[in-house]
């Protein structure tokens, strides 16, 4: 849906952008999308969160040590 209404706003440079093939292809994506949500069940559902929060989680750890690991160089570097 923010493709298509990013194609219709003026804020670009160019006033917009084309779309190759139309709206074919975000209108596929959306619904295939709308689909895919309406038929997991509560079981699928979990464990699509469970391991989007796994995965956000083990990001923020790797993020954090590589901003410690940052903090080293520079400590070192003084």
């Amino acid at each position: 849906m923010a493709v298509i209404k990013f194609k219709k706003t003026k804020q670009f440079p160019n006033n917009g952008f084309s779309l190759k093939g139309g709206y074919t292809i975000p209108i596929l994506a959306l619904a295939i999308s709308m689909y895919l949500l309406t038929n997991f069940n509560m079981k699928v559902l979990l464990v699509m969160g469970i391991v989007f929060l796994l995965g956000v989680v083990l990001y923020e750890t790797k993020i954090k040590e590589k901003s410690n690991k940052k903090h080293e160089v520079a400590k070192a570097a003084k």
